[in-house]
């Protein structure tokens, strides 16, 4: 038997790096490989220096093995091909864009742990349960910056869409948000409207260095997006930017009427210095001059 060690050796959120071990698992069946996730030897931003639910190997905080072997039997292995651990161009760039990488791997491959599906549902009954409800996924400065990635909507965007579906009659609004000032914009704005799963927030870009926050922080910052994408997929409207997040809500969901209102700014500079002030410089510019659209 060969195996193929899938390791996980950049800054991704966890549905990217979802999407990336669901891009290498094709490529070690196609050269007949059995693949294994190790972030147990390679770690990722999400492990604690602790077991977590008996193991350390934080892809297993998570979801369940991907095959049937364990990590230590397949390094007793004598043929073990370990990966690079950094995407290229077999991965694709969003879930949309490859069906088959839902379709055909991610459904025979990635099975959620069923206590996120009771956190999730346990939610859902207590908050949103017979409300007609408009879901929100707002990205922050974890987006807006990164070279290469899209444009997260500025506020005004989303607060304008939020706005004009809260005449449909809504109840209430569902946000996800990493950025503890959009939470705040929200609550200011629409008020007891506004639900909200207590998750970890701030104003920065450095969400994983807060581990004296809470116990655990690296591990609940992974549960907590899984159960706030599973609320997501539960719920039949969505305003959003482009996102693995939404995106996978989307595809798992089990209504065929899910309806998703996607802003797009376009794909920010690959130029590393530039792309830390381009979304800021088009916030503030007329639309003429190159600035985002104010009517969506």
């Amino acid at each position: 038997k060969t195996f193929y060690v899938i390791r996980i050796n950049y800054g991704g959120g966890l549905f990217s790096i979802v999407l990336y071990v669901l891009s290498e698992i094709r490529y070690a069946r196609s050269i007949n490989a059995i693949p294994i996730v190790d972030m147990e030897y390679f770690i990722s931003k999400y492990n604690e220096g602790k077991k977590i639910k008996k193991t350390y190997n934080s892809w297993e905080y998570y979801f369940h093995n991907i095959s049937n072997y364990s990590l230590d039997e397949v390094y007793q292995s004598k043929n073990v091909i370990i990966n690079s651990g950094i995407p290229d161009k077999k991965m694709p760039r969003d879930w949309k864009s490859d069906p088959e990488i839902y379709n055909t791997y991610f459904k025979k491959y990635i099975k959620i742990k069923d206590e996120f599906y009771k956190i999730a549902e346990k939610f859902f009954i207590k908050n949103l349960k017979d409300k007609k409800v408009l879901a929100v996924h707002f990205r922050g400065k974890g987006m807006y910056n990164t070279p290469g990635h899209p444009f997260t909507p500025t506020p005004k965007q989303i607060f304008s869409k939020v706005d004009e579906y809260l005449k449909r009659g809504f109840d209430k609004i569902f946000l996800v948000t990493a950025q503890q000032n959009y939470l705040d914009l929200f609550k200011k704005k629409y008020g007891d409207k506004v639900i909200y799963l207590n998750s970890f927030r701030t104003n920065t870009t450095k969400a994983f260095h807060y581990e004296n926050a809470r116990l655990n922080h690296r591990y609940k910052m992974g549960r907590d997006i899984i159960v706030e994408m599973l609320i997501l997929s539960k719920l039949s409207t969505l305003i959003c930017s482009l996102s693995n997040v939404s995106q996978l809500a989307s595809l798992i969901s089990k209504n065929d009427k899910f309806e998703i209102y996607e802003i797009w700014n376009g794909f920010n500079t690959n130029n590393i210095i530039l792309g830390l002030f381009l979304w800021d410089l088009k916030r503030i510019l007329p639309e003429f001059l190159g600035g985002f659209k104010k009517n969506i």
